[in-house]
């Protein structure tokens, strides 16, 4: 009789859980999460999680890599600035596409394009939403070096 009792509360457990899961997901559904989807808001709640994103670790490998100065490295024609390496144009080009800096003029984004912090979330943003190819592209050596490319993120 003791065990049958015992069975009994624990698939009430299961079966509570069960449900108090199901509703949880159906609010986090019915939330409006703005811009960036639902997508954004698990990037959000993966950044509070205690296991490593591993998006953030290929980001950790690629900042590793890449490494130009804040104020600038000269590289292939141009400079590229900061811990991602970007090319003026090309931090620009996602800044105004993610609306992360609205009221920034042209000439602003360059207090912005040496900060690892900003550039880490920039990245994030273009490897959760971009296309593998268009990833690929704005870091090619790093990425496919035969001998010790990081490859592309796994997301």
């Amino acid at each position: 009789m003791k065990n049958l009792k015992r069975i009994v509360i624990c698939v009430s457990l299961v079966i509570f859980t069960l449900i108090f899961a199901k509703l949880a997901i159906s609010a986090l559904d019915s939330i409006s999460v703005g811009k960036l989807g639902k997508q954004g808001l698990k990037a959000q709640i993966s950044q509070s999680s205690p296991i490593p994103d591993p998006t953030d670790l290929w980001i950790a490998k690629l900042e590793k890599r890449e490494n130009c100065s804040p104020t600038g490295t000269w590289d292939s024609g141009s400079w590229s600035y900061g811990a991602m390496c970007f090319k003026f144009n090309t931090f620009r080009r996602y800044v105004r596409q993610y609306e992360l800096l609205p009221d920034a003029e042209d000439n602003e984004l360059m207090n912005w394009i040496g900060d690892a912090d900003f550039q880490r979330e920039l990245t994030k943003l273009i490897v959760l939403y971009e296309k593998p190819g268009v990833v690929r592209g704005l870091w090619l050596n790093t990425i496919t070096n035969p001998k010790n490319g990081i490859g592309l993120p796994n997301v």
